[in-house]
């Protein structure tokens, strides 16, 4: 590889680490907010609450282009705070579990509620308060991790490719996936060995000894169990392919 095209590569591979990096602060952001809402919901466990009334409530309906059908929840309610009529349209601080129409028939049309608001901004209120959701922070969590290991492993893969001298993520990054890697390498194939490693795996995970050795088992026992279900649903695949083979000889 010549250095217009070496050059070219680094530009390219320094693109694509700046979208997993906006991908990462995106995930990040929501993260912060979440932590704000969870925060939030435990304060509104101790709001004060009026009684008011549901003024909307109705399932909204909507398709996309592919003709799939989404379905939200309309609700908003009114409430008196010192001699002020306010509105609000929050279930749940951080969001709530329940399906458009169960939230409306959870919350149906004219009826009383009980409504907690902010003492200092009566304007902010929610008809369940103090009960902490914690999708977004994971939401937000799984963002920003996921795209930074995507990051590190396309950064990995295209520093490969164009043979640049090995930096010490670069040795580090070639040591775990040689580890990961090491049983299917013990096993070369075979899915007995392989059985054999889960379920020595899967024993030790049952006895009841210190958890440093016995949760490293559990997590050996899902992930290359599900290694060994790959392995013999191969074996199965090749075993159909030579009876297909088979029988177009003997054809």
């Amino acid at each position: 590889m010549n250095s217009k095209e070496l050059a070219k590569a680094r530009a390219q591979r320094k693109a694509l680490l700046f979208i997993w990096a906006m991908i990462a602060l995106a995930g990040l952001a929501i993260t912060l907010w979440g932590e704000y809402q969870k925060e939030e919901a435990r304060e509104s466990a101790n709001w004060p609450s009026v009684t008011g009334q549901i003024i909307t409530s109705f399932v909204e309906s909507s398709t996309d282009q592919d003709g799939d059908t989404y379905y939200s929840a309309e609700i908003e309610y009114r409430y008196p705070v010192d001699g002020n009529e306010y509105t609000g349209n929050t279930v749940r601080i951080g969001g709530h579990p329940y399906s458009a129409h169960d939230v409306v028939r959870r919350y149906p049309l004219y009826k009383e509620v009980s409504v907690a608001h902010n003492p200092v901004k009566p304007s902010r209120s929610v008809l369940e308060p103090g009960i902490i959701s914690n999708e977004k922070a994971i939401l937000g969590i799984s963002m920003t991790g996921g795209s930074l290991f995507m990051a590190i492993l396309f950064n990995f893969i295209l520093r490969r490719a164009t043979n640049e001298e090995a930096n010490f993520l670069d040795r580090t990054l070639t040591l775990i996936f040689k580890t990961l890697f090491l049983p299917f390498t013990i096993a070369n194939g075979n899915p007995l060995i392989m059985a054999v490693m889960v379920g020595t795996a899967f024993w030790i995970a049952t006895l009841e000894i210190h958890p440093a050795i016995t949760w490293p088992a559990r997590v050996f026992t899902a992930a290359y169990g599900l290694g060994l279900v790959l392995m013999l649903w191969g074996c199965f695949l090749g075993w159909l392919m030579s009876l297909a083979e088979k029988r177009n000889a003997s054809a």
